[in-house]
């Protein structure tokens, strides 16, 4: 090869690539300017264990699965104890529940639960056990209880 003929081909190799070159850069745009996909949310998302924070971080509420088919939903306070709930025992029972905060004058709350026999009952309770309720039983009667101190009188309707 002569000098004569080798610098035209080494042109002809140059031109050869920047024109290579820009047609892969046309079909196949760098990374950073090509579009992100719009990313859809899974449609499924699977924990045993949920907890909802509020902006300092602090748990505010918890969606769970205590034990074998038993979930809850759990609402706190400002001090992080339980006030309010809603959930499922292992036992089929359904419930939902608010109290008082533990240290108040009158600790104590409500409880409306709905067993699988069929039986449903709302009570107030106190620290120690339900003072007031109201159920319907399976054979669809109905009874109101009052209690007034643990170890007290009962009054009981019917």
């Amino acid at each position: 090869m002569t000098r004569a003929t080798l610098l035209p081909s080494c042109m002809a190799a140059a031109l050869a690539s920047v024109l290579t070159l820009a047609g892969v850069l046309l079909v196949y745009p760098p990374l950073s300017r090509a579009e992100v996909g719009a990313q859809l949310p899974p449609s499924v998302v699977r924990a045993q264990r949920f907890e909802v924070i509020d902006s300092s971080g602090a748990i505010v509420a918890t969606l769970s699965s205590e034990s074998e088919r038993s979930a809850g939903l759990a609402i706190l306070d400002a001090t992080g104890q339980q006030r309010a709930g809603l959930g499922i025992g292992s036992d089929g029972t359904a419930f939902v529940q608010a109290f008082t905060p533990q240290g108040a004058p009158l600790f104590g709350g409500a409880l409306l639960q709905a067993r699988p026999d069929g039986t449903v009952s709302i009570a107030a309770v106190d620290q120690i056990q339900a003072r007031a309720q109201l159920a319907l039983t399976e054979d669809a009667s109905a009874a109101l209880q009052l209690i007034s101190r643990p170890g007290g009188t009962a009054v009981q309707l019917p």
